[in-house]
Order: structure tokens, then sequence, then C-alpha cells
């Protein structure tokens, strides 16, 4: 509020499939099992110039998501 992004910045916690529009950035903190299957629904919802910042992937997994 006090840097006035407050009416571009939407904070909240969804499953991907209830989720509509657009967004520049993507936050998903889940287990691989999950996010994997689940990336072309949040590359839908992602900007063509927009980031996804994806945790729970082990080192390990790292390759199924380059």
């Amino acid at each position: 509020i006090l840097n006035g992004v407050d009416a571009k910045v939407v904070l909240g916690q969804y499953s991907v499939d209830r989720v509509s529009g657009v967004f520049d950035v993507g936050v998903a903190n889940i287990i691989s099992s999950i996010l994997l299957p689940i990336i072309p629904e949040l590359a839908k919802r992602l900007h063509p110039e927009g980031c996804a910042i994806l945790g729970g992937i082990l080192d390990r997994e790292r390759e199924a998501f380059s």
C-alpha cells in the first residue's frame, strides 16, 4: 500500500483450475508429482513475458523442469 502497488498485486491461495485471467508472475510451492501435471495450466495463465516461480522441486528432479 505504501509503495502504490496495491491495485496491481493480488495475493491468494488458489487451485490453478479455479483461477482465470493472465498474470505477470505465478508462484507454486508444491511437490513435483503435483506440479508437473499442472504445468500446462500454469503456462496458460502466465503472460508470454511472465515469470513462474516454482518451489518444492528437489535437485534430482531439476531436469524434468528444464
